[in-house]
């Protein structure tokens, strides 16, 4: 295996593979936010560089510590696929406990949340903060949002300027992006060896924002549209140690590289699909009954 670094992405190819036919999968982690101090997605996700080849006609680039926040997102994402081309996208990211989850949609609207530099997604700061904030004062501001509602100057998370990308400045943005991939195909995959789930909602705050942007940067592609995916996995013994984050991250990342890329199969069925789309509204309410129950836990 080949591994070359340049401003923080990572690049894995197996010697035998010849870059100008090979297919490229883009995988992120995220940095610390709020009480994840060390994120797990980060470790898993940098584990990659040691322990996994990628299959011959296959090139993996990470960026293994994405900020948590905004603006890092906004710039981060474009350039990822402008540079590398990928014909798919995995996002990582650290998630409520209990189970890997397999997130099926991506979401325009609903950021009402700072972010770690204490900033909104339309880029404006609580009325009161003006200069650039402590990691503790972002912090706690992230927290205060997620949980009480948030200070006052949040944008209203059902007006474009709670969008991820709003539609005055995007009018080719869909509201939802759904994955091309098979949800429920990589589910059972994972279930294998693990507690495994898909979820409808990937929590409106930078998890399911960078699962937008990829979306979205895909959707501008031909034949790429629906070409990412999001994983969350649980918090560091809640139940599963590193390692085992570890290895989950690394078989979801070898079955889209063997599976997707390489023999062209678990791909979603949209007619298969089109009920489970309609319940989805119901799944998500038990999903933020959980969350609720769950306060001292944080998805990015």
């Amino acid at each position: 295996m080949t591994a070359t670094q340049a401003h923080d992405v990572i690049v894995l190819v197996h010697p035998d593979t010849d870059l100008d036919d090979a297919k490229t999968l883009v995988v992120t982690g995220f940095g610390p936010f709020l009480q994840i101090k060390t994120n797990p997605s980060n470790i898993a996700v940098t584990a990659l560089a040691k322990s996994f080849t990628p299959p011959v006609g296959v090139r993996v680039v990470i960026a293994p510590k994405v900020e948590v926040a905004y603006e890092p997102v906004r710039d981060l994402i474009p350039y990822l696929w402008e540079t590398y081309e990928p014909d798919f996208s995995l996002n990582v990211g650290v998630g409520l406990r209990g189970a890997f989850k397999v997130e099926r949609f991506a979401k325009n609207r609903g950021y009402g949340s700072v972010d770690v530099r204490n900033v909104y997604v339309n880029g404006a700061r609580p009325v009161g903060q003006v200069d650039a904030p402590t990691a503790t004062a972002g912090e706690e501001g992230a927290k205060d949002a997620m949980r009480k509602g948030g200070p006052v100057g949040r944008p209203d998370p059902t007006s474009d300027a709670a969008c991820a990308c709003p539609p005055d400045q995007f009018p080719d943005a869909e509201e939802v992006y759904e994955t091309a991939l098979d949800v429920n195909q990589l589910v059972e995959h994972l279930a294998q060896w693990w507690n495994a789930g898909k979820s409808e909602d990937a929590g409106r705050y930078l998890c399911d924002f960078t699962y937008y942007q990829s979306q979205y940067q895909a959707a501008q592609r031909e034949g790429k549209e629906g070409c990412a995916l999001f994983f969350h996995v649980p918090p560091v013994g809640l139940p599963y140690p590193q390692e085992v984050l570890n290895e989950a991250v690394e078989t979801v990342v070898s079955y889209l590289c063997e599976q997707v890329l390489l023999e062209g199969n678990g791909w979603r069925d949209a007619d298969a699909e089109e009920e489970e789309h309609e319940e989805g509204g119901e799944e998500e309410e038990e999903g933020e009954e959980e969350e609720g129950e769950e306060e001292e836990e944080e998805e990015e």
